[in-house]
């Protein structure tokens, strides 16, 4: 199943035959469990925050780049007390999600929140293909010139306008199952002139598939029946999920075409 990492209340619940091939899975299984807030609030404080005393994002990022953040944090309504005690790369998302906050959609409404929920509701066991922590290690793995390269990348397109428009086609593509706008995305992203843009996009989309791919294929082995429910950008292309699969032995095929 293919994810938005947020979405609008009226998204859920789903169609029907969505909410019956659902009922019917042993477990779900998502990239992170983020439903044990202290297990995440204790990996973020040891991964994305600049601990007590230590000098704050503000003082270690040029006055450009410090004055361009200003303004979005005000234009998303952040405090910057608390912006400045993150790291770069932990700040630049957090903007992406007051912005989508502001333009109505919510981390509060993901397909991941829904299916947390279900699982909750029905008693449905909840894996993990990675884990919070080993996202958050992806996450701080790039150097200090490239984290702040992203932040500086953010930053211009949210004052820019460029990140809610990518924002709003994403969210209209997954509505739509629209898969020829997801795969155009990916083609674009990864063939960016931006180099900050297009080693973001090898990092966080096609660099973790190959591991999901070997982690569901070690799942499957045992003949349960998971759904296995990541973000829709990662199925796509020669290097998604499905090739992966396919490459693996798999015979992969789209939902609409399940009797």
């Amino acid at each position: 199943m293919g994810t938005l990492h947020v979405g609008l209340a009226s998204d859920y619940p789903p169609d029907r035959p969505t909410q019956q091939r659902l009922s019917g899975v042993d477990a779900i299984v998502l990239e992170a469990d983020l439903s044990n807030a202290q297990r995440a609030e204790a990996a973020l404080r040891t991964r994305a925050l600049y601990a007590p005393g230590e000098p704050g994002l503000d003082t270690r990022i040029d006055a450009e780049l410090k004055a361009d953040t200003q303004h979005v944090l005000a234009q998303v309504g952040f405090p910057a007390e608390t912006a400045w005690r993150m790291k770069p790369w932990m700040l630049g998302s957090t903007l992406v999600i007051l912005q989508a906050a502001q333009l109505g959609y919510s981390p509060a409404y993901s397909t991941e929140a829904y299916l947390v929920s279900l699982a909750g509701s029905a008693g449905k066991p909840i894996g993990e293909l990675e884990g919070v922590e080993a996202q958050l290690d992806l996450l701080d793995a790039p150097t200090w010139p490239e984290q702040v390269d992203f932040l500086r990348q953010t930053v211009r397109s949210i004052a820019g306008g460029e990140a809610e428009q990518e924002l709003r086609a994403l969210v209209a593509a997954w509505r739509s199952s629209d898969a020829a706008a997801m795969r155009d995305y990916l083609q674009r992203v990864g063939n960016s002139p931006d180099p900050v843009e297009r080693a973001q996009f090898d990092r966080l989309v096609t660099g973790r598939n190959a591991a999901m791919a070997d982690r569901i294929d070690r799942m499957l082995q045992d003949r349960r029946f998971y759904l296995i429910a990541v973000g829709s950008l990662h199925y796509f292309g020669k290097d998604g999920l499905v090739q992966a699969l396919r490459d693996r032995g798999y015979t992969v095929t789209p939902v609409d075409a399940v009797p």
